[in-house]
């Protein structure tokens, strides 16, 4: 399909520039430690505090809706994986020779299930969870799924963890298949030792963020495309895969399907069979 490598204009490269993406990275952690701040100490009101609109508007239907429409910003402002990366590089001063995460061999049958896990308690809370405009309990969540994407970061390293165990690296790296822009690597050698799999079936690196920085400036590329030609990749999809697709298409659909008076009328029912369960 044809695309076009913004990297080779002034303007690709300032937007490519190691600056701006610094500067982006700390803005991102700022927010993520602003958010848990104002939700665990600030205003318990959720209209009066930053943390509902901030997650559930801003971030939550914001960036998805970015991801689909200009690319996967997330790959590179994911807070959990910064500030991994940055305890990484505390850690070498400390150990030179040694690494922070154990590097465990993460089990194939295992696919995207752990996504899928922790999607489907996200998509819970959002949809049926009570306290979900909470700001305490929101900022008491993003503590808890903060534990676990690092627990998994240092048990099998942030790489195999963030392609395999963020729900959200997961999903927004599905919506940005329909996005005008890709990030690729040109050359194959650079994707021949990544352990990820990016090449196996097309022999093509796109949208692989390890391998796009692991590659000298001259083989990257960052490349505006037609929409939606990422749906068109030669790829192996898994059943884990399969079904973490499913669970999305069928919560967003589920969030829009109870906004309508179909479902106002359907509640009203229930109420009158089951009166004793809404009580």
């Amino acid at each position: 399909y044809p695309r076009i490598n913004i990297l080779r204009w002034r303007l690709g490269r300032v937007l490519a520039s190691p600056i701006l993406l610094t500067l982006m990275k700390m803005t991102s952690v700022g927010i993520y430690l602003l958010v848990v701040a104002t939700g665990l100490f600030g205003n318990p009101s959720p209209i009066e505090n930053l943390a509902p609109t901030m997650v559930w508007v801003i971030w939550w239907v914001g960036l998805t809706y970015f991801s689909a429409l200009v690319g996967n910003l997330w790959a590179l402002i994911n807070p959990w994986r910064i500030i991994f990366e940055w305890a990484e590089s505390l850690y070498s001063w400390i150990d030179s020779e040694g690494t922070l995460s154990f590097k465990f061999n993460y089990p194939e049958w295992m696919g995207v299930y752990p996504a899928v896990v922790l999607f489907f308690g996200f998509a819970w809370v959002e949809l049926v969870y009570s306290g979900s405009a909470n700001p305490s309990v929101l900022a008491q969540l993003l503590l808890a799924y903060s534990m676990i994407t690092w627990g998994g970061m240092l048990l099998f390293g942030k790489d195999a963890w963030t392609r395999h165990g963020d729900a959200f690296s997961v999903v927004f790296g599905l919506v940005s298949k329909f996005s005008p822009t890709e990030i690729r690597v040109v050359s194959r050698k650079v994707c021949s030792s990544c352990s990820l799999g990016c090449n196996v079936i097309a022999n093509e690196c796109i949208d692989c963020t390890t391998c796009f920085n692991r590659a000298p400036a001259i083989e990257r590329e960052l490349n505006i495309r037609p929409f939606a030609v990422g749906l068109l990749r030669k790829e192996r999809i898994s059943w884990s895969m399969m079904v973490f697709v499913l669970l999305v298409l069928s919560t967003v659909t589920f969030d829009g399907f109870s906004a309508t008076p179909l479902w106002g009328r359907i509640l009203e029912l229930f109420s009158e069979l089951f009166p004793q369960l809404i009580s």
